[in-house]
């Protein structure tokens, strides 16, 4: 049985946005970590240490942002959806899915522009080139649109989208390892 390459290809794009979002995550707290340590206890703050945590958290936030509408946990008013016959609901759905996709992609395309176009500009205290902070919006905001563009097409066709909380409504909820 062939396996289409995408289905192969996803979940390995996923793992490498997860483990970058990780990484970016545990670079963000050793920064503050350092920065709070450096100015309170050695009375030396460091000078670095406040732009790179201030880029990292741009990082953070924008993959954060992709990861939040894969698992499609984004804020989401559905009061009207409830009382539409769900003929409708289908329409309005597949309507505002290609609405925020097309949105999406636009923002998405002008922010890597910016982006591009701020990579003659250095950083003041880091002398790291603009773009480099600039690019996590554009990242961010491709992969709220691959997942946008995913859902759509499921709705379109007629699939059933996951629940908000990731999970089809006939499926069980996975089995939590915290204790109470």
């Amino acid at each position: 049985m062939k396996v289409p390459r995408l289905r192969v290809l996803g979940p390995a794009v996923w793992r490498i946005v997860e483990g970058l979002g990780m990484v970016l995550l545990a670079l963000l707290v050793a920064t503050t970590l350092l920065q709070v340590l450096s100015r309170y206890v050695l009375s030396k703050p460091l000078d670095w240490t406040e732009e790179a945590a201030r880029y990292l958290f741009v990082w953070v936030a924008m993959l954060g942002a992709g990861m939040a509408a894969r698992d499609r946990v984004h804020f989401f008013v559905d009061l009207l959806l409830e009382r539409m016959p769900p003929g409708l609901v289908r329409g309005v759905a597949a309507l505002t899915g290609i609405v925020a996709s097309v949105f999406l992609l636009a923002i998405s395309w002008a922010a890597f522009e910016l982006a591009l176009s701020n990579g003659v500009q250095d950083s003041p205290v880091l002398t790291i080139p603009m773009s480099i902070p600039y690019f996590a919006i554009p990242v961010g905001l491709a992969l709220m649109a691959l997942f946008a563009i995913g859902d759509t097409v499921q709705v379109i066709r007629g699939s059933r989208l996951r629940a908000r909380s990731g999970i089809h409504e006939d499926e069980e909820p996975p089995l939590s390892t915290a204790q109470p």
